[in-house]
């Protein structure tokens, strides 16, 4: 059954490196990883933070992409397209939101 990926980016800050990060690892855990940074050829830091990187870029990927079937992607795009009417409670919610929540962007 064919499938539809919807994906959100983040945006990514480029900056210098400026934030510390710290850990604390059991012996084997860090003879591990220094054994696999030296056959990369690199520093355990820069093999650690590559390694996080990758490993919180992959998290955020499957958290933010929304995988439907072909039906549900021609629903969700009727539903975007089509809106259902607001009801009263719908207003009334609405009208309570503007008034008492604080937006931020």
């Amino acid at each position: 059954m064919p499938r539809v990926a919807l994906a959100f980016s983040a945006d990514r800050d480029e900056s210098l490196k400026s934030e510390r990060l710290a850990a604390r690892a059991t012996p084997r855990q860090k003879a591990a990883i220094q054994r696999a940074a030296d056959i990369a050829g690199r520093s355990i830091t820069d093999f650690i933070i590559d390694s996080a990187l990758k490993a919180a870029e992959k998290t955020l990927r499957d958290y933010q992409i929304l995988e439907l079937t072909e039906r549900e992607a021609e629903a969700f795009f009727d539903a975007i397209e089509n809106p259902p009417g607001l009801d009263e409670g719908m207003h009334e919610a609405a009208k309570w939101h503007r008034e008492n929540v604080e937006v931020r962007w």
